[in-house]
Protein backbone atom coordinates (compact mmCIF):
# COMPACT_ATOMS: atom_id res chain seq x y z
CA UNK A 1 0.00 0.00 0.00
CA UNK A 2 0.89 3.75 -0.78
CA UNK A 3 0.42 6.64 1.51
CA UNK A 4 -0.67 10.21 0.03
CA UNK A 5 0.33 12.82 2.83
CA UNK A 6 -2.49 15.99 3.08
CA UNK A 7 -1.79 18.98 4.80
CA UNK A 8 -5.02 20.69 6.53
CA UNK A 9 -4.17 24.09 5.00
CA UNK A 10 -6.24 24.21 1.39
CA UNK A 11 -3.29 25.56 -0.18
CA UNK A 12 -0.07 25.03 0.10
CA UNK A 13 3.60 24.94 -1.61
CA UNK A 14 6.80 22.45 -1.05
CA UNK A 15 10.15 24.64 -0.90
CA UNK A 16 12.52 23.65 -3.81
CA UNK A 17 15.37 25.17 -5.80
CA UNK A 18 16.04 25.64 -9.23
CA UNK A 19 18.50 26.63 -11.87
CA UNK A 20 18.76 27.25 -14.79
CA UNK A 21 21.30 27.54 -17.66
CA UNK A 22 22.74 27.62 -21.35
CA UNK A 23 23.45 24.99 -23.43
CA UNK A 24 24.68 23.84 -26.95
CA UNK A 25 21.09 22.75 -27.88
CA UNK A 26 18.92 25.51 -25.71
CA UNK A 27 18.13 26.24 -21.74
CA UNK A 28 18.36 23.48 -19.73
CA UNK A 29 16.94 23.90 -15.48
CA UNK A 30 17.29 21.68 -13.16
CA UNK A 31 15.13 21.53 -9.83
CA UNK A 32 14.43 19.22 -6.54
CA UNK A 33 12.65 19.51 -3.72
CA UNK A 34 13.75 20.64 -0.46
CA UNK A 35 13.36 17.70 2.27
CA UNK A 36 14.64 17.81 6.29
CA UNK A 37 15.57 15.57 8.82
CA UNK A 38 12.14 13.92 10.49
CA UNK A 39 13.17 11.55 12.73
CA UNK A 40 11.27 13.30 15.83
CA UNK A 41 7.97 14.12 13.56
CA UNK A 42 5.03 12.09 15.27
CA UNK A 43 3.68 11.46 11.54
CA UNK A 44 6.59 11.41 9.52
CA UNK A 45 9.24 9.35 11.02
CA UNK A 46 6.59 6.60 9.86
CA UNK A 47 7.87 6.52 6.22
CA UNK A 48 11.08 5.30 4.70
CA UNK A 49 12.97 2.29 5.38
CA UNK A 50 13.83 1.06 8.94
CA UNK A 51 17.41 2.44 10.09
CA UNK A 52 16.93 4.79 6.91
CA UNK A 53 17.50 8.29 7.88
CA UNK A 54 13.63 10.09 8.09
CA UNK A 55 12.99 12.87 5.99
CA UNK A 56 10.13 14.95 4.46
CA UNK A 57 9.24 17.40 1.99
CA UNK A 58 8.95 21.57 3.79
CA UNK A 59 5.62 22.64 3.39
CA UNK A 60 5.25 26.52 2.88
CA UNK A 61 2.12 28.09 4.06
CA UNK A 62 0.51 30.68 1.54
CA UNK A 63 1.57 33.57 4.60
CA UNK A 64 5.19 32.39 3.91
CA UNK A 65 5.26 32.19 0.31
CA UNK A 66 6.60 36.03 -0.20
CA UNK A 67 9.22 35.53 2.37
CA UNK A 68 10.54 32.26 0.89
CA UNK A 69 10.36 33.57 -2.82
CA UNK A 70 12.57 37.08 -1.54
CA UNK A 71 15.10 35.27 0.87
CA UNK A 72 17.94 36.89 0.19
CA UNK A 73 20.83 34.89 2.64
CA UNK A 74 21.11 31.52 3.35
CA UNK A 75 20.15 31.90 7.06
CA UNK A 76 16.88 33.96 6.20
CA UNK A 77 15.78 30.48 3.81
CA UNK A 78 16.84 28.39 6.51
CA UNK A 79 13.95 30.18 8.49
CA UNK A 80 11.62 28.68 6.32
CA UNK A 81 13.00 24.99 6.84
CA UNK A 82 10.53 24.05 9.54
CA UNK A 83 8.63 20.75 9.33
CA UNK A 84 4.90 20.82 9.20
CA UNK A 85 3.18 20.32 12.50
CA UNK A 86 1.88 16.82 12.39
CA UNK A 87 -1.98 18.04 14.29
CA UNK A 88 -2.47 19.69 10.94
CA UNK A 89 -1.55 16.99 8.42
CA UNK A 90 -2.77 13.29 7.83
CA UNK A 91 -1.37 10.22 5.93
CA UNK A 92 -4.01 8.78 3.52
CA UNK A 93 -3.79 5.09 2.12
CA UNK A 94 -4.24 4.83 -1.45
CA UNK A 95 -3.37 2.57 -4.07
CA UNK A 96 -0.39 3.41 -6.61
CA UNK A 97 -2.33 4.83 -9.71
CA UNK A 98 -3.35 1.35 -11.96
CA UNK A 99 -2.25 0.66 -15.46
CA UNK A 100 -5.86 -0.13 -16.54
CA UNK A 101 -9.47 1.05 -15.57
CA UNK A 102 -9.30 1.16 -11.78
CA UNK A 103 -13.07 0.35 -10.43
CA UNK A 104 -12.25 1.83 -6.90
CA UNK A 105 -11.02 5.43 -7.48
CA UNK A 106 -11.72 6.39 -4.16
CA UNK A 107 -8.23 5.15 -3.22
CA UNK A 108 -6.14 6.34 -6.07
CA UNK A 109 -3.65 8.04 -5.26
CA UNK A 110 -3.51 11.13 -7.26
CA UNK A 111 -6.99 12.01 -6.28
Amino acid sequence: MRWKIVADETRFAITGLWHEWNEPDGRAVSFTMLAVNSDEHPLMRRFHKPGDEKRSVVIVRPSNYEGWLASSSMDEARSYLDLYPADEMRAVECRAPARKKDNDPGLDCLR
